[in-house]
């Protein structure tokens, strides 16, 4: 379930942070937070499936991982972009209201902070 309050609202652009973590857009004059708008349930995920490709010693597993369908993503609405990861990107390329996080900034310490644009 998507909250409404979390809806941010750009000219007549709405969108929608499908992510565990607030984005912050940091702009030249402005920084625009993007607030989670789904609780940790409902966010979009890979469905993975996993082979053991390689066994090091008794138990150290190197697996092989693939991933599958999306789950929890809303149908496309005009006018609408939800931000994403890079992964769920990469699974639905067909989408073109996805975007995600991009020209990342980091602070003095190299943590990430937010962002200066986002792509798809």
């Amino acid at each position: 379930m998507i909250k409404k309050e979390k809806i941010v609202k750009i000219d007549w652009v709405k969108f929608i942070n499908l992510t565990p973590h607030t984005i912050n857009l940091i702009l030249e004059t402005e920084t625009i937070k993007f607030e989670s708008a789904v609780d940790k349930e409902f966010l979009p995920r890979c469905s993975e499936e996993r082979d053991i490709f390689y066994t090091i010693g008794m138990s150290l597993k190197i697996n092989k991982k693939k991933f599958g369908e999306v789950v929890n993503l809303p149908e496309e609405k005009s006018n609408t972009y939800y931000l994403v990861s890079n992964m769920i990107i990469s699974a639905c390329k067909h989408r073109t209201d996805l975007l995600a996080p991009d020209e990342i900034v980091r602070d003095e310490n190299g943590l990430i902070i937010g962002c200066k644009s986002f792509s798809f």
